[in-house]
């Protein structure tokens, strides 16, 4: 499945953007209960359902997952991407898609620890692309009014307490939004920013 952009790049919408500010097109021509239902209906087939979200840039389309969240759509998902730009999201899901698929066509070939990490980049993409992109940053970047998403002229004091901000906000996304669709109790820690920038996080998820 494929949450295309109604529009052509240059009036494609931000993840951070409300619904409201995007190009009209959005309202117009994308219809997400449609598409949310397709996703439902290709699982009850038994189809491996795969979804690349491209219609927002830099995160998630908050407007579709807040939709599958509420309808149980998350768990009927069994790859996904939603980052920076479409060719990274491409890329990222029909690679992991490949691996997913003969995993789950050939499940007596692979040992439930390689199921278990292809689970776990699914709900670390989930976490990164939605989460993080499309909520967390969004959230840090305006309490530290700050356009280029650079933190790199701060103290490492400051770095350490934006980071320990970021992991508080993650293991509550998590919460909230993950936890239920999990087969295995997993945790967020190792928060970092790797390039002392908010543009770009690293975090592991560890089975408990």
């Amino acid at each position: 499945m494929v949450n295309s952009p109604p529009v052509n790049q240059s009036d494609a919408a931000e993840a951070n953007q409300t619904y409201a500010q995007r190009h009209r097109s959005y309202f117009s021509e994308v219809h997400l209960p449609e598409f949310s239902q397709a996703i439902h209906t290709y699982a009850r087939k038994g189809k491996f359902v795969a979804l690349a979200d491209v219609a927002t840039s830099n995160g998630a389309d908050e407007s579709l997952m807040q939709l599958l969240f509420g309808n149980g759509g998350l768990s009927c998902l069994s790859a996904y991407a939603g980052w920076n730009t479409s060719g990274n999201t491409l890329g990222t899901v029909i690679a992991h898609a490949v691996i997913a698929s003969y995993y789950t066509s050939h499940p007596l070939e692979y040992s439930k620890v390689q199921i278990r990490k292809s689970e776990k980049f699914l709900l670390y993409r989930f976490l990164e692309d939605w989460g993080y992109q499309s909520n967390v940053r969004t959230g840090i970047n305006l309490e530290l009014q700050e356009s280029a998403h650079i933190v790199n002229e701060r103290s490492s004091s400051q770095i350490n307490e934006i980071t320990f901000q970021i992991s508080e906000r993650l293991k509550a996304f998590f919460d909230t939004y993950l936890a239920s669709i999990v087969t295995v109790p997993t945790h967020v820690n190792n928060v970092m920013l790797p390039w002392k920038r908010t543009f770009e996080v690293n975090f592991d998820l560890t089975d408990l």
